[in-house]
């Protein structure tokens, strides 16, 4: 596997799929780092969301409204994206499989359990 130095920046895919195994979607994320179990990626505002594996296979992408970070956890149950949202921290918790990385890019299997609060209100 690649270490950090030449993998940071690169593109490097989260793909989501459900329990029974069909593909959710594809999130765009550059990779950041690695502390440990911790992945770290982020994503811009306006990149495309896709409910297919490539982008150019799905005819109407969602864009993401924002930007932010992503935290992935090879370890945990669980993912956390943070983002700036109407000029507030919103915190978006996706419980889903511990995340697999392959060195190109992200899999993790979403299990329909989510949590999300503005950083200023208690969660």
């Amino acid at each position: 596997m690649p270490d950090d130095r030449t993998l940071m920046g690169r593109q490097t895919p989260l793909h989501i799929t459900k329990y029974d195994g069909s593909y959710h979607r594809r999130w765009p994320a550059r990779y950041v780092m690695r502390q440990g179990p911790l992945y770290l990626v982020t994503f811009g505002a306006g990149e495309p969301i896709c409910r297919t594996p490539e982008p150019d296979d799905d005819p109407e992408p969602v864009r993401a409204r924002f930007g932010g970070d992503v935290y992935l956890y090879d370890d945990r149950w669980f993912n956390v994206s943070r983002m700036r949202r109407d000029g507030r921290t919103w915190y978006y918790v996706n419980i889903a499989t511990p995340v697999e990385f392959d060195g190109a890019a992200f899999h993790t299997i979403d299990l329909d359990l989510d949590v999300s609060w503005y950083g200023d209100e208690p969660p």
